[in-house]
């Protein structure tokens, strides 16, 4: 398979099992058998419909929709097509690729979309199983750490939502990138072209998400964990010699990474913008709570949701700080404890775990600025993906003792297989049942505004549903409820606004469209509908205002041009409006009601300029 000796990754030998008759299972089976329970766990999502993001991001994103705009999504920030101006944090390109990629093949079709999404996830676990069967050289450890990767409910989040894919194509290009390391490191033949090839794929790795950004720390933790070569005498000497391996080693992706950050930070004129002002204090604080809140779903992944509140701590004196800091320490301690036992009897094991634990913290490490968050943001189960490689490690670890016990089955230890069935029966189960709530955004937000009832996006979201249902009056009545506690939510008088506005409540639409406009003016679509609104209540000046600023905020909005020439018919500019039309067409080449303007002006031409 994919072995290391060179590297002098195998873990000094443990206790063998007795000798036994009959053949042990392939590999293959055994990971085969993995990758069929991931596809039978997920196999219901694709029934599954677009969710929460996907409804802007994927249906009315009309740049993922058509080819020609392939060179804006590498020049644009994600949520172009919602708000191009605003300064955002999310520079994605190859996720935005991925998702006309699925246009491409599935249309809006949900079936396609959700197949590619599991498909992903598949092969990314594949790839765990190699990767850690290349590091410990022990193929149960690597079967029990894709087991757990593939079946894990905490990837509910990214693997049975759509936009969810952005840590698993995250993860699929990460992941070759740290194994051709390997492969340059262990001198193979080719071996520039091994360096070559992982930083190919960490380019792209920061392609599909700013998170990538790990990759060269996990590469520094590498070459320390696994130093070569140490000649110096003195302990300080080898740690200098092992510091410098570590930088040189290192210095290809760092340099990656600032060109990488040159180019984020030109397109979204700068690297990272605060989005929720905090203190300095009050981020620390709240560390140990968010450390703990991810402790809990990795070793406890139940009741969970896609809306999690986690309040700020202000003050060291806090419960919300205390407990957290108590059980984190026991944790630490219990680890401690672990290594310097396996240092004692299997040092090669004990340096396993310590990579293990390097893949578990480093991910999550790009989390540690909670001002880049909005509130009620801080906390998804989605930033547990990466994460879960190591904790698979650590578990497999835990498990691998059992094959020395003489009692076989298959030709295998029996009881490393009973716990394999038995991980295997716990977590698809656990993921299988809670997914469902992903099926459509009704369940999806009414399980969010159940759980957390003070969560003013679920509240917010339930009632965009209800709007779209129909049922006007819950929608309305959860929208004040939410206004109520915050006033200045500018998408709630957002959606309250939309929502007399399909209610044809023109003074209310105008009311808490402008609200929202005066509160963030950087969305296209608060312009458009204020717009369609005063056109309607006959003060078209207003309207045509309306659209000229939506228009230059989103060129290409749907709608805005076609809005803005029928103000322009109106008032008798026809010329005006055949160009505001031409354009609709131009971006939108589907859009009969922009063309039959077209030829009713043309028709109409001669005689009104007789």
């Amino acid at each position: 398979m994919l072995g290391v000796k060179a590297a002098g990754l195998a873990p000094t030998a443990e206790p063998q099992p007795r000798p036994h008759q009959g053949s042990s299972l392939p590999t293959g089976f055994l990971v085969g058998l993995v990758l069929v329970l991931g596809f039978a766990t997920y196999v219901g999502t694709l029934w599954f419909q677009f969710v929460l993001d996907d409804r802007g991001q994927v249906v009315e994103n009309h740049y993922v929709h058509s080819w020609r705009y392939l060179s804006v999504l590498f020049t644009k920030q994600i949520w172009i097509f919602a708000a191009p101006r605003i300064l955002a944090n999310y520079y994605r390109p190859l996720f935005l690729v991925w998702f006309l990629l699925n246009h491409t093949l599935f249309g809006l079709h949900p079936m396609g979309w959700h197949l590619t999404t599991v498909l992903v996830h598949l092969a990314v676990t594949l790839m765990v199983f190699g990767l850690v069967r290349r590091i410990t050289q022990d193929r149960w450890i690597a079967v029990f750490a894709a087991l757990v990767f593939a079946l894990h409910p905490a990837h509910i989040e990214s693997v049975a939502w759509v936009s969810g894919v952005s840590d698993p194509l995250l993860a699929l290009c990460l992941l070759p990138s740290f194994i051709f390391y390997v492969n340059w490191r262990e001198r193979r033949p080719r071996r520039l072209g091994w360096l070559v090839a992982s930083l190919f794929f960490y380019a792209l790795t920061l392609l599909a998400k700013e998170t990538g950004v790990i990759l060269p720390v996990l590469v520094f933790a590498f070459e320390w964990i696994w130093p070569e070569g140490l000649t110096a005498q003195s302990r300080l000497g080898r740690w200098g010699q092992r510091l410098r391996a570590s930088v040189l080693r290192t210095l290809p992706y760092v340099f990656l990474t600032a060109v990488y950050a040159m180019v984020r930070s030109r397109v979204l004129r700068g690297f990272a913008h605060v989005v929720n002002p905090l203190p300095l204090s009050t981020i620390i604080l709240t560390w140990p709570s968010l450390l703990w809140f991810y402790f809990q779903h990795l070793v406890w992944p139940f009741d969970l949701c896609v809306f999690y509140e986690l309040p700020y701590v202000t003050s060291p004196s806090s419960p919300r700080f205390i407990f957290p800091m108590v059980g984190l320490a026991v944790v630490a301690v219990g680890l401690w404890v672990w290594y310097r036992r396996l240092a004692k009897v299997r040092p090669e094991a004990a340096r396993v775990l310590v990579f293990a634990l390097v893949w578990v913290i480093v991910p999550l490490m790009p989390l540690a600025d909670l001002s880049l968050f909005a509130k009620g943001e801080t906390a998804h189960d989605r930033y547990l993906y990466l994460p879960l490689i190591g904790f698979g490690i650590l578990l497999g670890l835990a498990l691998r003792p059992l094959g020395s016990l003489p009692v076989r089955a298959f030709g295998e230890p029996a009881f490393q297989c009973l716990a394999f069935l038995a991980l295997a029966a716990f977590l698809g189960t656990a993921t299988s049942k809670q997914d469902s709530y992903w099926a459509n955004d009704l369940l999806l937000y009414s399980r969010g505004a159940t759980k957390v009832p003070s969560s003013n996006a679920a509240v917010t979201d339930l009632a965009s549903v209800y709007g779209e249902l129909g049922q006007y009056g819950a929608a309305i009545r959860l929208y004040h409820e939410v206004l109520e506690r915050d006033p200045q939510l500018w998408y709630a008088n957002y959606n309250l606004g939309y929502t007399y506005y399909q209610l044809s409540d023109l003074q209310g639409a105008d009311k808490y469209l402008r609200r929202a406009i005066a509160l963030d003016g950087s969305v296209p679509d608060e312009y458009f509908y204020l717009g369609l609104s005063s056109m309607k209540r006959g003060h078209d000046e207003f309207a045509e205002a309306s659209f000229r600023r939506a228009i230059q905020l989103d060129s290409q909005g749907l709608g805005y041009h076609f809005a803005l020439g029928l103000v322009l018919q109106q008032k008798g500019d026809y010329t005006g409006a055949l160009r505001q039309f031409r354009l609709e067409l131009a971006n939108h080449p589907h859009e009969k009601a922009a063309m039959q303007q077209i030829q009713q002006i043309e028709h109409a031409k001669p005689k009104s300029s007789g």
